[in-house]
């Protein structure tokens, strides 16, 4: 009982924190209207640079054809885990309103599902991580970016910050584990089809 209590009271803690650090993020939107276009931006709009940046960036590397489409291969099985399986299954599971639902906060975008993890988080954290593993300049400029989009996130209203970690981990964990286990398999699946045709 008392270990229990204890728990509680941890976890209390940690949730009280979780909405000062919401409240401070997302109050300075509110207090600087200036920032709430920025804050819109990479909140959204940004994730289709993004995605343009790291697909055209591939494809302009200097890699071979072959390295570049297993590359792409299984940074497409990492994605689909992450946006596909992964968020939805966590959701099913873990029901958290956003915080607009729960608390009188700015929202400057609309959102209808559950809170945790934060999708925008898994998804472009697991880029990052694939994009390191790739090339370690353009890693360091998608976990840059990954941050500032989850920071935004909080800010327009429509994530805690415990929402973007939890998103963060779970991409990274997702993405070390295609780069693990999922690519040597995609290699020697394709790999030897592919070579002649690609080089």
């Amino acid at each position: 009982m008392r270990a229990t209590k204890k728990a509680f009271m941890r976890y209390n803690s940690v949730m009280n924190l979780d909405f000062a650090l919401f409240s401070a993020i997302n109050g300075y939107a509110g207090a600087h209207p200036w920032a709430r276009s920025y804050a819109i931006f990479f909140a959204e709009p940004f994730a289709y640079v993004l995605f343009a940046v790291f697909i055209g960036f591939v494809v302009f590397s200097r890699k071979s054809k072959l390295e570049k489409f297993l590359f792409l291969c299984y940074s497409g099985i990492a994605i689909v885990l992450a946006y596909v399986l992964a968020v939805p299954a966590f959701r099913y599971f873990i029901h958290r309103p956003r915080p607009f639902l729960s608390h009188d906060v700015l929202k400057l975008i609309e959102e209808t599902s559950y809170s945790f993890p934060s999708r925008h988080a898994t998804l472009f954290f697991a880029l990052a991580f694939l994009a390191y593993s790739y090339n370690k300049k353009l890693g360091l400029v998608f976990f840059v970016s990954a941050i500032v989009m989850g920071i935004a996130r909080v800010m327009v209203g429509v994530h805690y910050p415990s929402d973007i970690l939890g998103g963060a981990v779970l991409g990274i964990f997702l993405s070390w584990l295609t780069l693990r286990y999922i690519r040597p398999f995609v290699e020697r699946l394709l790999a030897p089809h592919l070579n002649q045709y690609l080089h």
